[in-house]
């Protein structure tokens, strides 16, 4: 079903090619960029200054933060992404578009598992980095945080597609993209927050899920 959807490689556009180009090359380093900053004891140093910065935030910043680590578990994002798929299925009733939804969120987030496992990063030396076990690099939370709102963004821009927007209704779909982008950000700064990711942990996952999200939207129509 999905290959009906395709654009045909002789199609695709310069900026897509740069797109698709940008989104491999980013894939193919991964796994030896994070192999190569995992056994950098000077890096994590680096690093673990800039988290100690981060820690340094008021009460309420804490508080936050463990809020957002909550909302962007893995059970609940995928629970999150799941009635974001039914919703677009139950109001488009395109298996075909909420296939290309799936794919484009699933994706990002299988890259980023195999990418933990390969490079198999420890956590911070923190309080709370200690004591969680799955690898670091890159941030899971950061990834579900991209691909919901990855999900959300294209439910939106196919309920644009099939209406008129009034030009005084603009500044709510800007509103909407702006928060969407900055989610993301604000999640991947709880985990520095915590204690329990690098900064290259979250930047991985800020920079690969979009490229893929992105990558997949190009190619498929």
């Amino acid at each position: 079903m999905l290959s009906a959807h395709l654009v045909p490689v002789r199609q695709w556009s310069a900026r897509v090619w740069v797109l698709v180009s940008m989104t491999v090359v980013a894939l193919v380093c991964a796994v030896p960029f994070g192999r190569s900053i995992a056994v950098d004891p000077g890096f994590d140093a680096s690093e673990l200054r800039i988290i100690s910065e981060f820690q340094q935030a008021a009460y309420g910043f804490h508080v936050l933060s463990a809020a957002f680590g909550q909302v962007f578990s893995p059970p609940l994002v995928v629970c999150a992404l799941l009635l974001m798929l039914g919703i677009i299925q139950w109001g488009y009733h395109d298996w075909g578009e909420t296939l290309r939804g799936m794919v484009m969120v699933l994706l990002p987030l299988l890259a980023v598992l195999v990418i933990k496992i390969l490079v198999d990063r420890p956590r911070p030396a923190t309080a709370l980095g200690s004591l969680v076990k799955d690898p670091s690099f890159p941030s899971g939370h950061t990834a579900g945080a991209v691909c919901l709102s990855v999900v959300i963004l294209f439910a939106i821009r196919l309920h644009k597609g099939r209406m008129t927007v009034q030009a005084e209704h603009r500044w709510i779909y800007m509103l909407a993209y702006v928060l969407l982008a900055v989610i993301p950000v604000c999640t991947a700064m709880t985990r520095l927050v915590l204690g329990v990711h690098y900064p290259s942990d979250v930047i991985a996952s800020l920079v690969l899920c979009p490229l893929i999200s992105g990558s997949i939207y190009a190619i498929t129509r």
